[in-house]
């Protein structure tokens, strides 16, 4: 996948196993690629784009961000999966603006550090990476929150709608029980339930509704006695239907 900025940069999904490094990884801390590369695995993605200079064919070399690079690495080591199958986003620059790309990289970089950290003295590459890691994790810690944020969404809109079907589920009841209390919604429902049509369910509801207010069942031979919309047949399929109502 690319997105072209003019015929000198182009913005790139890169296979991390393609990218390699004239820096070598014992230059960087283990303990904080470490970090970062679980950082990395939390959001799912490296945040900060590489910079980098096509080699050949499919292959890469690393201009500027080695850090981030050899993170991106481990993480890919650690778990490829939750990487996005080991791609990173890269801007891939050609020669003619090489030189240009890295410097303009390294003077926010530097802009970046001389804001946040003004009050901290300078003690070398011990220092630059801690400031770049904090960089990092404020970046990767935003679109962590991000998406949580979301899950946290949408798991509360799946908690309503299970509720919503719930509550549209009759209730196990006896099926006396069931004729004797149940709102003429929820017996046509339940008469549905049990093989009858719309409209023959309900017309049951009504018929049982309507004798019910002059007195209660008392049994289920009284409701089919009493020709309130149920036959022997319907009887027996509409117990079944209520035995396995969940």
């Amino acid at each position: 996948m690319s997105k072209n900025y003019g015929e000198t940069i182009r913005f790139y999904l890169v296979d991390v196993k393609d990218i390699v490094s004239d820096i070598a990884r014992s230059q960087f801390s283990e303990s904080e690629l470490e970090q970062l590369a679980d950082k990395i695995l939390s959001a799912g993605c490296l945040v900060s784009p590489l910079l980098l200079k096509e080699t050949g064919p499919m292959r890469y070399e690393v201009l500027e961000r080695h850090f981030e690079y050899y993170a991106a690495v481990r993480a890919n080591e650690k778990d490829e999966k939750r990487f996005l199958s080991g791609m990173v986003s890269a801007f891939v620059v050609k020669p003619p603006v090489e030189s240009v790309v890295i410097e303009q990289a390294k003077l926010l970089g530097k802009t970046i550090s001389d804001d946040k950290n003004k009050a901290l003295p300078v003690t070398g590459n011990s220092y630059l990476s801690e400031v770049r890691m904090n960089n990092l994790e404020s970046r990767l810690d935003n679109a962590l929150q991000e998406i949580k944020s979301t899950q946290a969404k949408e798991t509360q809109r799946l908690e309503e709608s299970v509720k919503q079907l719930q509550s549209q589920i009759p209730k196990r009841l006896a099926p006396l029980e069931a004729l004797n209390t149940s709102d003429i919604n929820e017996l046509a429902l339940r008469f549905r339930a049990s093989g009858m049509t719309n409209k023959k369910a309900a017309e049951a509801a009504k018929k049982i509704v309507g004798e019910r207010k002059k007195i209660q069942f008392s049994s289920l031979k009284d409701v089919i006695e009493r020709k309130a919309g149920l036959t022997d047949k319907t009887m027996v399929n509409f117990v079944d239907s209520v035995s396995f109502t969940i």
